[in-house]
């Protein structure tokens, strides 16, 4: 039985860009259930994140800011250029990153069945090419992971269906959608636009659901959207010319670590519900995130309370807000849905901008989070959120009464709304 340093069971961006920074210091283990490729995924995120972590040279295409669209309503903000970067190349530089550790291995075709704790040390993992051992495996598996499964993590899970496709229409600066509602059916979908290349345009429709819809059965919808939408006359005749699509996981986990095991990428719910998604938050964290894991690695402290990754205070509250926002979109009726464009075109562009890529400042969250409640009140958002948010919210508006009497009447206003709508 071959034994790693650490054994990372995904080849996607998650497991892949972890590995390469870990490759610099360990021998590692990448074990994936079938080929490394993208042929169903693109990635956008704000051209300085992309060039931080050092990965410019892959940019296909450059554009600023978005519009937020809904039947009769419109917004459009301004912030860092964005860009969109060719995914395939991107997943075979990280791969030939650690290919460069000859103790290194990426078996592809090996799919991942159990694994169990040989002792305080060490764990195997039993897959279809046999058995491994590490001192850490790193779950990079995906939304569907088994082992989130079997240690009961998951605290809020929803799910972002996407279903679209790449098109040979240039896309000028005007077409760039970060959102766009077409149609009034329930449940609402969404419609997508920006440029996957200087000569090609990446449209596609994606829903906020309670469980993990197949992605492929948006078809119909998405084919409707394009009859309908604001790129209507563009697209017109226009055949696909690469389809697009997959599952966003979002929420938030109990913790990301267990006793050996570390999570990340979508299996740790990494996504956020707007255009910040998985790809910009991979990104964000990778370096950060493989420096704790080297540290533990080389102290052999790899018990849950040292390997868990605690996000700061900023941060937490921000996938917080995220989770939030998300939770709103799932449950809310079309005009609340409405609400929220309104409370979209009243925010400075900076907090929009600021929203979506997970970087509110504490004012900017207390602007956030007033202007959403103005909008929507305490009586309607009790309705849409689950108690725990909801609590959350409306202590941040009372913020500066006694807690113990707010925390009082806030409940008592949850329990009286929740008690009609039975």
């Amino acid at each position: 039985m071959k034994n790693y340093d650490v054994i990372i069971i995904g080849a996607g961006l998650a497991g892949l860009s972890l590995g390469s920074e870990l490759a610099k210091e360990f021998n590692i283990l990448v074990i994936e259930k079938g080929r490394i490729k993208n042929e169903h995924k693109t990635w956008t995120a704000e051209e300085a994140l992309i060039n931080n972590a050092g990965l410019g040279q892959f940019i296909t295409a450059r554009f600023n800011g978005g519009n937020f669209k809904f039947l009769d309503k419109e917004k459009i903000f301004v912030h860092d250029k964005l860009a969109t970067v060719d995914d395939v190349a991107i997943l075979d530089y990280f791969t030939g990153l650690i290919r460069k550790n000859s103790e290194s291995k990426i078996l592809e075709n090996c799919e991942f069945l159990d694994a169990h704790e040989e002792n305080i040390t060490g764990l195997t993992i039993k897959t279809t090419k046999g058995l491994f051992s590490s001192k850490l495996i790193i779950d990079c598996s995906g939304v569907n992971s088994p082992l989130v499964a079997k240690h009961e993590l998951n605290d809020k899970i929803f799910y972002n269906p996407v279903y679209g496709g790449i098109y040979d229409v240039r896309s000028g600066e005007s077409d760039n959608f970060a959102a766009e509602i077409v149609t009034t059916d329930y449940p609402i979908s969404w419609f997508e636009t920006f440029p996957a290349n200087k000569d090609q345009t990446l449209v596609y429709t994606f829903q906020y659901t309670n469980n993990p819809v197949e992605p492929l059965s948006l078809k119909p919808i998405h084919e409707y959207q394009i009859k309908n939408c604001h790129l209507k006359d563009k697209l017109k005749g226009k055949k696909m010319v690469r389809e697009v699509y997959g599952i966003i996981p979002m929420g938030s986990m109990k913790k990301n670590a267990v006793n050996g095991i570390f999570f990340f990428g979508d299996t740790n719910l990494i996504g956020a519900p707007l255009a910040g998604t998985g790809f910009t938050n991979i990104i964000q964290h990778y370096k950060k995130i493989a420096k704790h894991l080297s540290i533990n690695l080389t102290n052999s402290t790899l018990k849950e309370e040292n390997l868990n990754y605690t996000y700061d205070r900023t941060e937490q509250i921000n996938r917080d807000i995220q989770s939030i926002i998300g939770m709103i979109l799932i449950n809310a009726r079309l005009e609340e849905v409405g609400l929220f464009f309104d409370l979209i075109k009243d925010l400075p562009d900076r907090i929009t901008a600021n929203m979506i890529y997970l970087r509110l400042n504490i004012e900017e969250i207390s602007i956030l989070i007033k202007t959403l409640v103005a909008k929507f009140g305490l009586k309607k958002l009790a309705g849409i959120l689950p108690k725990k948010e909801y609590m959350y919210i409306a202590k941040e508006i009372f913020k500066t009464a006694e807690n113990i009497v707010v925390e009082n009447v806030i409940e008592d206003l949850f329990n009286i709304q929740n008690t009609k709508s039975v």
